[in-house]
Formats: structure tokens, sequence, C-alpha cells
């Protein structure tokens, strides 16, 4: 009797022990999955925008929405930790007046 009373009482702690053990392995894999995306949005972010700043830096005008996408993708960027020569780029071509 006394061990079918000490079952019971364990059953509940360890199904919840075991449904906090499922969750954080599936909370862990979207994070990971989260880093992955944004790392990669991260790159494409730098990518466009060493692209875009590169070639009105040669002289090929830009009209305003594309401007506008550029603003919107440094903004990203530098949201997703981005910090590099990019923002030298950037900063360089505003204060031209080219952006």
């Amino acid at each position: 009797m006394e061990i079918a009373i000490a079952l019971i009482s364990i059953v509940p702690t360890m199904a919840t022990l075991i449904v906090t053990i499922l969750n954080n392995r599936r909370m862990s894999s979207f994070d990971s999955l989260k880093k992955a995306l944004e790392k990669y949005q991260l790159t494409t972010d730098k990518r466009f925008l060493i692209s875009e700043l590169s070639e009105i830096k040669q002289g090929i005008e830009k009209n305003e929405q594309q401007k506008a996408l550029i603003h919107e993708a440094k903004d990203e960027y530098n949201g997703f930790g981005g910090n590099s020569y990019v923002d030298t780029m950037y900063n360089d071509l505003l204060r031209a007046g080219k952006l």
C-alpha cells in the first residue's frame, strides 16, 4: 500500500519533469533555428548593402524607393548586430548627401 501511495505522488512530478524537459528541448531547437535565420538575414543584408553602397560610391544614382530600401536594410542589419565597414560606407555616403 505504501508503495502505491509513493508511486501516486511521484507520477505527477515525473510527468511535469518530462513535459518540462521536452519543452526545453523544443525551445532550444526553436532558439537554434531563430539564431541561424538571424545570421542568414544578417549576411543577406550585408551583401545587399555592400552591393548597393558600392554602386552609389561608383556614381550610380538610386531612386527614392531604392534609398528607402537601403535605409531599411541598414536598420535591420544593425538590429541583428551588424557593425562593420558597412557602417563606415553608409555614413560616408550619408554625409555626402548621396543617401
